[in-house]
């Protein structure tokens, strides 16, 4: 069944069927809410915690910066020292660690193997945002580009559903209904491999909206499982100060492969 085709399927409370229409109504103003949460920030900055648990297992405070749908920075820091970086820009990931005086820069579709994320997708990723995959001004629509599903497993939480059946991929929004709908998760496929970002400790009251403190990642490659989490301090974000990013590689530093990326990960 193509992730266009809806499946919202009867269910029954109390021995009584909810139509599938009410859930297909119930789902439509969760989605609208959530939509409402994508508010018109500019740039932020936020102080963070990463935390790689596998393949090795990292722990380190940094600065995450955003200019929207332009430019990712994460600049990670021991003892008040940077000691590397990682820049997402429209057409590229650079990362650099200082230790051993090496950087990375590879095509943002090579390293998400083929899974067509913008920045502005990546940075909705890390805000805990709905996107629709590889576009910045489309927004997800029902019936358009994506298809509400509502899981039997689960009566309170559904799911919306990108139509990517054109790229031959997969990916599913998971959602808590409710008066405050919450995104739960984002789940799919790259090169056949799977990922998913799970939400938690999700707050309203940001400057950017509806946002998740606490973002836990998994990705399987074809040697090994990545794993990690990043911990927001929304608290102190400073949202639509004109940050500015700035893409600069240190002299000396010598090119490595994209495959080296998580080594470099495991030498910081």
């Amino acid at each position: 069944m193509s992730c266009s085709t809806h499946r919202i399927a009867n269910e029954t409370v109390s021995g009584q069927a909810i139509p599938a229409v009410a859930k297909q109504r119930t789902a439509a103003a969760d989605f609208a809410t959530l939509q409402q949460c994508n508010t018109d920030w500019q740039s932020v900055k936020i102080p963070i915690k990463l935390k790689l648990k596998s393949p090795k297992e990292i722990s380190i405070s940094g600065t995450l910066t955003m200019t929207r749908n332009s430019a990712i920075q994460i600049s990670l820091r021991m003892l008040g020292f940077e000691v590397g970086a990682l820049t997402v820009t429209s057409d590229s990931i650079v990362a650099y660690e200082k230790l051993n005086k090496r950087y990375v820069s590879e095509s943002l579709t090579r390293l998400l193997a083929g899974f067509p994320a913008t920045v502005g997708n990546v940075q909705a990723l890390l805000l805990g945002k709905l996107f629709a995959p590889g576009e910045d001004a489309t927004p997800l629509a029902d019936g358009v580009n994506a298809s509400f599903v509502a899981p039997a497993t689960d009566k309170d939480d559904w799911q919306l559903m990108p139509d990517m059946s054109v790229r031959g991929l997969t990916c599913s929004f998971d959602v808590k209904a409710g008066d405050r709908p919450i995104l739960l998760s984002f789940n799919g496929t790259a090169g056949s491999k799977p990922f998913s970002v799970r939400y938690s400790d999700v707050v309203n009251d940001t400057y950017g909206g509806q946002c998740a403190t606490v973002i836990d990642l998994e990705a399987k490659t074809a040697e090994s499982t990545i794993s990690g989490q990043i911990e927001m301090n929304l608290k102190k974000a400073k949202w639509n100060t004109g940050e500015k990013i700035s893409l600069k590689i240190p002299k000396g530093y010598r090119p490595i492969n994209g495959e080296s990326l998580i080594k470099m990960l495991n030498n910081l």
